[in-house]
């Protein structure tokens, strides 16, 4: 199969639904080429104001969270039909992420008590429990404005991820075209992009994948590891793509662990990890399970970035993995210049809501043994000069900082200084 063979953006289109179905994507699409999809129509109540599948969502309700009220389901499904309460479409894209990760919070009296139920909308820990569906020709309604996007990913009826396509017979219409497409979208149907989570842009040469406030240049391409590695030949970039991040489990792998929200009060940042970040965190998150259940030399072992590659953002996602799936231990991170040190502060820092909790500096050395002496929990960062002991008394031993085995410790940039 040739590139030259998806001349026509339908080409383009059919190929990669193809694509979807094979990594287990229920078929959807569109019956006629160009025209209406009905059966999508028909799931959104017949109105193409609606967004979401209601039916599939409120079955993923009560499939994943069994045992509440008509009710309760009921409320799940209007929180998520009512996300669009803001002007700014960014800051109900952070409230739906965090409903996703944190799940719907309703309200109940029970026995004059008031209690809080929460209900989840996705089953991340197991994938095969969620509903994955793939469509397209999906017309979508907003004001004056009609649209209709190539493609998009339902997960239980929400839609996640969104394709638009190009095709190789027009040289005006690569994949720049599409992201300027995507920002179309975000002023004429913000509705719909409110609930998105990954856009991806391609034609059957070029495939990039961002976010959706990420400029043009922070679309990236998504390689297989066979691919880096050289034991196979490269394929479609949007084939990898499809293979690589919209395979089920690595899909909700990113949403979950992968996606961060920064703001400064005025304007919300939206980032998604690249697939060097995805691949090389996992690698050092099952390395540090694995250090942590059979202690020996108790490395987890040494990553190498080069400049420019997000290494204080892989830090970040690191961070917040090994937080939530190791029992919270204390992470400690070390650096050898005052400057690096309140730089990569700084980042994990605007990362404070992503990681959990808020990172400490350590000022001196006796506040970095105050930090140090937590029982778990803490990100502390420090510079190596803090770990020059303070003898007293003729004392000649190193001071023992904690005697604890949850210390996780990361060296920015592995000096042999830092031994």
């Amino acid at each position: 199969m040739s590139a030259s063979s998806f001349t026509l953006e339908d080409d383009v289109e059919q190929q990669a639904i193809d694509w979807l179905v094979a990594q287990g994507y229920q078929d959807l699409r569109a019956t006629s080429n160009g025209g209406h999809n009905e059966q999508i129509y028909l799931e959104r109540g017949s109105d193409e104001h609606n967004i979401l599948l209601a039916g599939r969502l409120r079955l993923a309700f009560e499939r994943l969270n069994p045992g509440y009220t008509d009710d309760d389901y009921s409320e799940a499904v209007r929180q998520m039909q009512r996300l669009a309460d803001s002007p700014d479409m960014m800051i109900d894209n952070h409230k739906m992420h965090k409903l996703l990760i944190e799940g719907v919070k309703i309200s109940r009296s029970v026995n004059g008590e008031n209690r809080t139920l929460t209900l989840r909308p996705i089953d991340f820990k197991n994938v095969e429990s969620n509903d994955f569906v793939v469509t397209n020709q999906v017309t979508v309604l907003q004001g004056d404005h009609n649209r209709r996007p190539d493609i998009v990913l339902y997960i239980n009826g929400l839609p996640l991820v969104t394709f638009e396509l190009k095709n190789l017979s027009n040289v005006d219409a690569g994949i720049s075209n599409a992201y300027n497409q995507f920002q179309t979208y975000k002023r004429e149907i913000s509705n719909f992009m409110r609930y998105n989570e990954i856009l991806v842009t391609a034609d059957m040469v070029q495939a990039r994948a961002g976010s959706l406030t990420a400029n043009e240049s922070r679309f990236m391409q998504w390689r297989l590891p066979e691919e880096v590695n050289g034991s196979s030949k490269p394929l479609f970039q949007l084939e990898s793509l499809i293979r690589g991040m919209m395979k089920p489990i690595t899909l909700l792998d990113l949403i979950q662990n992968f996606i961060i929200f920064e703001t400064d009060g005025d304007k919300t940042i939206k980032i998604l990890a690249a697939y060097h970040q995805y691949y090389m965190v996992n690698k050092a998150v099952t390395s540090a399970k694995r250090t942590v259940e059979t202690p020996g030399d108790n490395q987890i072992g040494v990553v190498w970035h080069t400049q420019g590659s997000g290494k204080s953002l892989s830090m970040v996602f690191f961070s917040g993995i090994v937080g939530r799936e190791l029992g919270n231990p204390t992470i400690v991170v070390i650096n050898d210049r005052n400057d690096l040190d309140n730089q990569l502060s700084g980042t994990f820092a605007a990362a404070s809501e992503f990681l959990g909790q808020e990172p400490k500096q350590a000022d001196s050395r006796e506040d970095m043994r105050r930090l140090l002496s937590v029982n778990s929990g803490g990100i502390v960062f420090t510079t190596m000069q803090k770990f020059s002991p303070e003898f007293e008394n003729g004392e000649t031993d190193m001071p023992v900082l904690t005697a604890r085995d949850n210390v996780i410790v990361m060296a920015d940039e592995a000096h042999r200084t830092q031994y």
